[in-house]
C-alpha cells in the first residue's frame, strides 16, 4: 500500500508542476510526471522504516515528495541545457 501511495504523490506533483509551469506538450508532461514518480521512489522507498507494501511513515512521504520535487527541478534544468 505504501508503495501505490509514493508513486501517487510523484504522479501528483509531477502534474501539479506541469500545470504550473503551463506545459502544453504532452511528452513533457509525460516525463515531468514519470520524473516526480522516479524521486518519490527513490527518495521514498529507503526512508520507510516499515515494508513499503505494508505501510509508509510520514517521514517517508514528506522525504518522498521532496524526492519527487527536486527530481522534476533536476529534470527541467537538464532540460534547458540541452535545448539551448
Amino acid at each position: 500500500m505504501g508503495l501505490l501511495i509514493l508513486i501517487a504523490t510523484g504522479a501528483a506533483i509531477g502534474w501539479l508542476a506541469t500545470v504550473i509551469n503551463d506545459v502544453r506538450s504532452p511528452q513533457r508532461t509525460t516525463n515531468k510526471v514519470l520524473a516526480g514518480i522516479c524521486g518519490a521512489l527513490i527518495v521514498g522507498v529507503p526512508v520507510n522504516q516499515a515494508p513499503i507494501l505494508v505501510g509508509l511513515s510520514p517521514a517517508a512521504l514528506l522525504l518522498g515528495a521532496f524526492g519527487s520535487f527536486i527530481a522534476i527541478l533536476a529534470y527541467r534544468y537538464l532540460h534547458k541545457a540541452q535545448t539551448g
